[in-house]
């Protein structure tokens, strides 16, 4: 069965979907954002570094409300318990996670900041999503520039962190902690019967007449017995 929502202990398909797309969405962000950091504005090079400076602010505006969202929903849901592990290695896990969440709302604040005190209109596949603000144009733009540099390198160091961990639960714990996290579907149990009250082991009765002539109640516990449904 499709799980939408979170369970106690599996993700549903609205974390899944947010996990993955705000993964490869990052994963492009630092692979082009560290391409322009280390491209020179001037050179030969310009024409790729305007075009993925482009490409790097349309798909982070693209993918902010989605980050804030997913941020919302584990803050408001928690975070199911998929696995037991070692309290050292949880910590690790938990703070990985969390520290992932932080930095990746402070480059949405960041990036869009530094763009604004350039000053240069923010766009998003072309349209002007905030105009140029003068008001904003000042001596940031270098701060703000090195903060949202350091905050992606953060990011990379805490992504190979949270990917070792993922490696580890495959190939060392071979649990199934990765499963739950790309199929988002419950696991088909068989039906069971609802169990009834509790019966005593001795249930079974029947009068027998003694060699007196007297009719006394015999009980039988029912391993003794046999009956026709019984597997042989």
């Amino acid at each position: 069965m499709l799980l939408v929502k979170d369970t106690k202990d599996r993700f549903g398909l609205v974390s899944v979907f947010l996990h993955w797309y705000i993964a490869a969405t990052i994963l492009f962000l630092i692979m082009s954002g560290a391409t322009i950091h280390f491209v020179g504005v001037h050179g030969p090079l310009r024409p790729l570094r305007e075009s993925l400076t482009w490409w790097h602010m349309s798909f982070a505006i693209t993918a902010a409300p989605f980050i804030l969202y997913r941020i919302y929903w584990r803050l408001h849901f928690g975070k199911p318990k998929t696995h037991t592990q070692h309290r050292f290695f949880q910590f690790i896990a938990d703070a990985v996670w969390r520290l992932l969440l932080l930095v990746v709302a402070c480059q949405v604040i960041t990036g869009p900041s530094r763009q604004l005190t350039r000053p240069e209109a923010l766009q998003w596949f072309g349209h002007t999503v905030i105009p140029v603000q003068t008001w904003i144009a000042g001596d940031y733009s270098d701060f703000l520039r090195r903060l949202h540099f350091f905050g992606a390198m953060t990011i990379a160091c805490l992504l190979v962190l949270h990917i070792g961990g993922a490696l580890k639960h495959v190939i060392i714990n071979r649990d199934q902690v990765l499963q739950r996290m790309v199929w988002p579907f419950a696991p088909k149990t068989a039906l069971r019967q609802a169990p009834g009250p509790r019966r005593s082991p001795y249930t079974h009765q029947s009068l027998r007449r003694d060699k007196h002539g007297t009719n006394r109640r015999v009980v039988f516990p029912d391993a003794l017995l046999k009956f026709p449904d019984d597997p042989k």
